[in-house]
């Protein structure tokens, strides 16, 4: 729905003009745009991981270590995972392959903190902690059990690749 301002005139809002804007791109242009963008970031935060990104990225360095611990390393790993994806060329039917990745992305790093924190205790960053928890009413070797079936999970959401064991015939 249009707004006016106040002169009357209609004014479209920002969701709209968004909507506009991302129709007029190319499907494959756009996964194009993101799977560039997302190397970056992955540039960005491996040359942080070795303090050579300047104070910003020493800055971003150190937040993310901070609530993330050795997590970190996931990040720039599960970009560089979906630009490959984006760049891999499958076709997305809708906007529900887009949002299935960032949310596998999400999983995937949850639970590697998880992991993290379970394998070697208090690495995981604050986040960690938290999903490593899953330890405590199942035990190490249960809660490595169940951390890493959400971890591949994750990676297999953001990938959108299905798992096929194929029978001799």
């Amino acid at each position: 729905m249009s707004r006016k301002n106040k002169k009357g005139k209609n004014q479209k809002g920002i969701r709209e003009k968004f909507l506009f804007w991302r129709s007029q791109i190319h499907p494959e242009t756009e996964r194009s745009v993101l799977a560039v963008f997302f190397i970056g970031f992955a540039a960005i935060l491996i040359l942080a991981g070795f303090h050579n990104a300047g104070p910003a990225g020493e800055f971003i360095y150190k937040w993310l270590t901070k609530f993330f611990g050795f997590g970190y390393y996931l990040f720039p790993t599960i970009f560089l995972v979906m630009a490959g994806f984006f760049l891999s060329g499958k076709k997305e039917g809708d906007n529900r392959s887009l949002g299935m990745t960032f949310f596998g992305a999400i999983l995937f790093v949850a639970a590697g903190l998880g992991l993290i924190d379970i394998l070697y205790p208090l690495k995981g960053g604050l986040t960690g902690i938290w999903i490593g928890a899953i330890e405590m009413p199942f035990g190490y070797p249960a809660g490595i059990i169940i951390t890493l079936t959400l971890v591949l999970a994750a990676l297999l959401l953001t990938i959108n690749l299905p798992l096929k064991i194929s029978q001799p015939k």
